[in-house]
């Protein structure tokens, strides 16, 4: 498995952009993205200003990584959202997390608009791997 720095030269993320309401778990997820993959990351949690900050930050951010369940029941503007996010950078990995997710999905070969599906609560392992996911999408590409 890479380290830190070996992620990060082989062109992986510096800076992560997160989009989920205040909880236990996205203050987790922001430490973990801070100290032990020294990441610069800007955490918006209000969902009234998600389009706005994705508009702002979406070109500065080598990851982006979505809580769906901060979209509460409105699947249609999480969908917009998503979509939105991919056409601003269709190159920008895309990390969603859910808790209505069955398991974690690191494979960027299927049909969602995102890239990596993570099913929270998240542990360290998993957001390790996503980052190492999503490092090799930044420097190979998506495999169709």
């Amino acid at each position: 498995s890479l380290t830190t720095h070996e992620t990060k030269s082989a062109g992986g993320p510096n800076r992560a952009v997160s989009f989920g309401k205040p909880s236990g778990c996205m203050e987790k997820i922001k430490y973990w993205l801070e100290t032990d993959f020294d990441l610069r990351v800007l955490n918006v949690k209000n969902p009234t200003f998600y389009i706005e900050w994705l508009f702002r930050y979406a070109a500065l951010a080598d990851v982006l990584i979505v809580d769906r369940d901060s979209f509460e029941s409105s699947s249609s503007s999480f969908g917009k959202f998503i979509a939105l996010a991919r056409e601003l950078d269709d190159e920008l990995p895309i990390m969603v997390m859910s808790s209505s997710f069955t398991v974690n999905d690191f494979s960027s070969c299927w049909s969602d608009d995102w890239d990596i599906s993570l099913k929270s609560p998240i542990d360290e392992t998993a957001l390790k791997v996503a980052l190492i996911s999503a490092a090799d999408l930044s420097v190979n590409g998506r495999q169709n």
